[in-house]
């Protein structure tokens, strides 16, 4: 087959493919679709954002301005988690991607990844409507690109969160929440980020469900806006509000099709853009 940016993403990430296969023990479920029901779980996904405005610099808001380029990106990304007991669990985001950043009709390209995260949770509290863990995890940047924020393929960082999930099933809403809370903090000299992450959905057809998500990032400390001139510093600046709406479709009790629409309406010195996610989420 042609090589192209995202043929060695291809055939090493195929490796993962035996998680699917592995028994380990089942524990009670929050959400079957969400990590504490103590099975596993591989989530393929296609992105592909697109964004000619971008927010000013010096201030977090809402308003957006015509950019002087063009930012474009396809991305493949491979999330999932592995139940090492019912108790603890294993889990990854590998990405991979090829960036175009257009300005003044000259194209700028990056490929490869910004990161790839691996990371262990300790799930405690879990039970049928509840579960809730701490985590921490290692981000490793892979890939070719540069400090520009647009183009980066990230810098190395420990991420240590909190992962919520509930069901309302139990109050007789068909709901369900899940989010995640926690700092992101830089190893080579960058600003540590806050990072917050939510999901709610529920059934509304046979077989459908739907979903919204939020997604805010904000850098801390006195340096936590754009610093102009400051390459390195910026780029691990992302300060970001996104939210999104979406819908999901069982095909069968362990795989489901997911179709996302993500926008981003408030930010800081970044682009604004949109993007589109398909997805395909199988569980073991």
């Amino acid at each position: 087959m042609p090589t192209t940016p995202l043929t060695p993403f291809l055939r090493a990430y195929a490796l993962l493919l035996p998680i699917l296969l592995l028994v380990l023990p089942q524990a009670a479920r929050a959400n079957p679709w969400t990590p504490p029901d103590g099975s596993n779980t591989l989530n393929f996904q296609y992105r592909d954002y697109s964004a000619d405005r971008s927010f000013p610099q010096g201030t977090f808001g809402t308003a957006t301005q015509p950019s002087s380029s063009r930012y474009l990106k396809q991305e493949l990304r491979i999330t999932g988690h592995a139940a090492l007991s019912p108790h603890w669990l294993v889990f990854f985001d590998l990405r991979a991607a090829h960036i175009e950043k257009i300005k003044h009709r000259k194209t700028l390209t990056a490929s490869g990844p910004e990161d790839q995260q691996l990371g262990f949770a300790r799930v405690f509290d879990l039970g049928r409507d509840t579960a809730q863990a701490l985590a921490l995890s290692a981000i490793l940047p892979t890939g070719s690109g540069t400090l520009d924020p647009a183009l980066s393929t990230g810098q190395h960082a420990v991420e240590m969160d909190y992962w919520l999930w509930h069901s309302f099933a139990a109050a007789g809403a068909p709901l369900f929440l899940s989010l995640s809370l926690g700092p992101r903090v830089f190893l080579e000299g960058g600003a540590p980020q806050i990072r917050f992450s939510g999901v709610v959905g529920g059934p509304f057809a046979h077989r459908w469900s739907w979903v919204g998500s939020l997604f805010v990032s904000r850098t801390l400390g006195p340096d936590g806006g754009y610093i102009p001139g400051n390459t390195a510093h910026n780029a691990t600046n992302y300060n970001l509000l996104r939210q999104g709406i979406g819908v999901s479709y069982r095909l069968t009790h362990g795989v489901r099709l997911r179709l996302l629409y993500e926008k981003e309406v408030a930010g800081e010195a970044l682009h604004a853009g949109q993007r589109i996610t398909l997805g395909l989420s199988l569980r073991g």
